[in-house]
């Protein structure tokens, strides 16, 4: 009779040869315990503890850039409604977040 399909992958694995790359997840589904490793307070923890470094980090950029600039960004934002600048520091923002992001996750 014919392997099921978990065995079969279980025997390419093991055999150094199977249909998912090096560079893939491959999560093998515990069958007895599906909820085991649905709740890992590591992975919750690591998250939150990225999630302030992250923010920490962007909000030093943003101070630093401001530093940076002639003017006061809120006092040009707020006070003057200039829209242009908004829109600039909108696009910085996400582009600073963006990088935090690569450099927090590795």
């Amino acid at each position: 009779m014919f392997p099921s399909l978990e065995e079969a992958f279980l025997v390419q694995l093991q055999n150094g040869v199977g249909p998912v790359p090096d560079n893939e997840v491959f999560i093998i589904i515990n069958k007895e315990h599906p909820m085991e490793n649905a709740f890992d307070f590591g992975h919750i923890l690591s998250a939150f503890i990225y999630t302030i470094f992250g923010s920490i980090a962007f909000a030093i950029a943003f101070k630093v850039l401001n530093w940076l600039t002639p003017n006061d960004f809120w006092h040009e934002i707020l006070e003057e409604h200039n829209q242009a600048l908004a829109i600039v520091i909108g696009a910085i923002s996400i582009g600073l977040s963006i990088i935090i992001a690569s450099a927090v996750k590795g």
